[in-house]
């Protein structure tokens, strides 16, 4: 990789956001986000904090502009494939 102090095969919530309306208009991503977002429910922590990468891998620090891919993804899925079911699923743990 570019950057030999973080491995970069890790799910990067940062990259996962920033790439989510890229990804729904070019590709037919719903159900890989669909899955990923399991993944991330799955490492939340009680108070609502989110990894920076998904799975976490033995670490659940997160920091907000990583953390904020949770609910960007979720507004994507809803806006390009009008998925409701992924906010009803995950609402619980947005608010």
């Amino acid at each position: 990789t570019d950057c030999p102090n973080r491995d970069e095969r890790r799910g990067w919530m940062g990259d996962a956001s920033l790439t989510a309306e890229e990804a729904a208009t070019n590709f037919n991503i719903g159900s890989f986000y669909g899955h990923f977002l399991l993944q991330v429910s799955d490492a939340q922590a009680t108070d609502g904090s989110v990894p920076n990468f998904v799975p976490p891998l033995g670490t659940k620090d997160g920091s907000p502009n990583w953390e904020s891919a949770f609910p960007v993804i979720i507004w994507t899925m809803l806006q390009y494939y009008g998925d409701y079911e992924v906010v009803y699923r995950h609402h619980d743990s947005l608010v």
